[in-house]
């Protein structure tokens, strides 16, 4: 690729590096402890929602069916959900405490957000044939909400324990992601060679 084709790339990327939108970096602020500590509350509250969600997924295979190995990596990913919300209820006194109530969402946020779950849900129990790629593919999109919620956490608050208990979520919930992607791409690939 010759510089004269080479600049219009980089200065497409820049722009959108530039236009990114901001990212929180370090503990929130302790000279408002109580605005910090409502932020914080919030956050811990939608993840411990996100992962009483995520730990219940497997319920589906009561009802519907799949391959093997999606039982298998779902089953992990519920696990690692249930035992992480395990473990930071049991952190939520240590200081600074955090009380995992009211998510502070709007309530056109809040309703938004349960009409998209009760979409997805409604979604995945009347699908035939698709039910194992839409089930894939939603749990590609909660793992990785997982991890970036984990992350902000971990970056926000400043007890050690518990941000310890959540860069280890963020590494394997960033893996459940990889390795569905992974899954989705051998399927995308298996099924244009079928053709």
């Amino acid at each position: 690729m010759s510089l004269k084709t080479l600049l219009p790339c980089l200065a497409c990327w820049m722009s959108l590096i530039a236009s990114c939108a901001p990212v929180l970096k370090g503990p929130l602020d302790s000279t408002k402890p109580e605005a910090a500590a409502a932020t914080l509350d919030h956050g811990y509250t939608l993840l411990t929602e996100l992962l009483q969600n995520e730990s219940q997924v497997t319920l589906l295979f009561g009802i519907k069916h799949a391959d093997q190995k999606v039982q298998a990596l779902l089953t992990r990913i519920s696990d690692t959900a249930a035992s992480t919300r395990t473990a930071l209820i049991a952190l939520v006194a240590k200081q600074p405490p955090i009380t995992i109530s009211g998510n502070g969402l709007p309530l056109i946020e809040q309703s938004t957000r349960n009409a998209l779950s009760n979409g997805t849900a409604a979604a995945l129990l009347l699908a035939g044939d698709s039910f194992e790629l839409q089930l894939l593919l939603s749990q590609e999109k909660a793992c990785r909400y997982a991890a970036a919620l984990c992350t902000t956490l971990a970056e926000a608050d400043a007890n050690v324990a518990r941000s310890d208990v959540l860069a280890n979520a963020t590494k394997l919930f960033n893996g459940y992601a990889e390795d569905i992607m992974a899954m989705l791409t051998l399927r995308r690939a298996s099924g244009a060679s079928s053709q």
